[in-house]
């Protein structure tokens, strides 16, 4: 068995997809339906993505309003009746606030950040959550921040843990604390439920679109198979009624399309085999008929065979014209002889009884063969001289099935000149064996 290679498996494939159909058709609709899912499911994806972070931005930020209000009261209700604050300890009560306001189920940290560029009495320590990293929070994120105050801004992020980096969502606002200046507050949210939430998604969506393609795929083969079997039935049945099977037919079921398909069908075969048969029986009709012309005529060719034979061998006795007719009679009872003999050989060949056999033939000969049969009348007209054949033999396999005398000769000589020279030849009409000559030479030469 010879190794499979990777030119022989394309080619493989490239037959069977130029020869099966449904194979073509379930591909095509597979193709076509996977791209028209992967182009919905990836919509759907986006969008159900796009939803729930707006909807947990949207949350977020309003989490982060409340804190920022939250905050800013409690500051200014702080300040004590002379204008002094203790702005460490509100700065503790913040953080407790903060918390109270701002809760996510993924998690909330926050970080409060003096603003740069301040010159101010009292500065209050900058504080964060426990475990936050502040680098997530971005310069421009800040900038944008402390140049607007009473907007909020948002920045996606990404918060590294221990196990695994996690989506985040920053928050930032400003508030004022009285005698220390301009602080800014950012929310860290933690949205790493979105994130398995939208994973469940889309893996819900890409295993439902590969069970939406398979069961396509499924559909369309058994809908093909269903459609294309009973062509697959007719293509069988036609190549038995070519091979002479005539009694095959389609079976017909229902009265659907594919039944009216097979009654028409069966219907064609059945004319066909009429006409075949009659043609079979008036071919065996044509058959004895030349067998029994054949037979029979034997009898009368004998008689007049013997009559010429006596004609023949007083040729001396009579005059010239006509003991060349009796030449000429001679020799002509002679080729109907071989004649009836062809047409008896015929016969024999279309019955059947003998094969078809081929040989070698020489076609210069089978010119002289064909010559020699018109010698007798050339030899009354005065025209017996016939040229040598050249010495150039040409011998293609011919069936030998039907009888060839006189064939070569009458073909060749029934053409009518062109006006051209041909090896030399001028082809006239009236010169039938030397055109015939001159029309072999170039078939013998070349």
């Amino acid at each position: 068995m010879p190794p499979y290679t990777w030119r022989s498996l394309v080619a493989r494939v490239r037959h069977l997809w130029r020869s099966s159909l449904q194979l073509r058709t379930v591909a095509i609709t597979v193709f076509l339906s996977t791209i028209a899912v992967t182009i919905i499911s990836g919509y759907m994806s986006i969008s159900i993505a796009t939803n729930l972070y707006e909807a947990r931005k949207s949350q977020a930020i309003a989490e982060a309003r409340q804190a920022t209000v939250s905050v800013q009261e409690l500051f200014d209700s702080s300040v004590t009746s002379n204008g002094t604050i203790d702005v460490e300890t509100v700065n503790i009560t913040a953080a407790t606030t903060i918390r109270s306001v701002a809760s996510s189920p993924g998690g909330t940290q926050f970080a409060i950040l003096r603003t740069p560029g301040q010159t101010t009495q009292v500065v209050m320590t900058p504080s964060n959550t426990s475990g936050l990293d502040v680098t997530v929070i971005s310069d421009e994120l800040r900038g944008q921040v402390a140049q607007e105050r009473g907007l909020l801004y948002t920045q996606a992020v990404s918060l590294q843990n221990e196990a695994s980096d996690d989506p985040g969502l920053v928050v930032g606002s400003v508030f004022e604390v009285p005698t220390a200046g301009q602080y800014e507050l950012y929310l860290v949210y933690n949205v790493r439920d979105v994130q398995q939430t939208l994973d469940f998604v889309q893996q819900t969506l890409m295993i439902g679109s590969l069970l939406l393609v398979a069961t396509i795929g499924l559909v369309t083969y058994l809908v093909t198979r269903l459609a294309i079997n009973p062509v697959r039935v007719a293509a069988e049945t036609a190549e038995k009624l070519a091979d002479g099977q005539l009694e095959e037919r389609i079976p017909v079921k229902g009265e659907d399309v594919i039944a009216t398909l097979a009654r028409s069908f069966n219907r064609m075969a059945d004319s066909l085999q009429r006409q075949i048969t009659q043609l079979a029986a008036l071919s065996r009709v044509q058959q004895r008929f030349v067998s029994d012309v054949s037979h029979e005529l034997r009898t009368p060719l004998t008689t007049i065979r013997l009559a010429g034979d006596v004609l023949y061998e007083q040729r001396d006795q009579f005059n010239p014209t006509t003991a060349r007719t009796a030449e000429l009679l001679h020799a002509q009872v002679d080729r109907f002889e071989v004649m009836l003999a062809d047409l008896l050989e015929m016969s024999r060949y279309d019955a059947g009884a003998v094969e078809i056999d081929t040989e070698p033939t020489n076609l210069v000969r089978l010119v002289e063969e064909s010559l020699e049969a018109r010698r007798p009348r050339r030899l009354l007209r005065g025209r017996g001289r016939v040229a040598p054949h050249p010495p150039h033999p040409a011998e293609p396999a011919r069936q030998r099935r039907r009888p060839r005398r006189g064939a070569p000769h009458r073909r060749l000589c029934r053409q009518r000149p062109r006006g051209r020279r041909d090896r030399g030849a001028r082809l006239r009409r009236g010169h039938g064996c030397r055109a015939a000559r001159a029309r072999l030479r170039p078939l013998l030469a070349g």
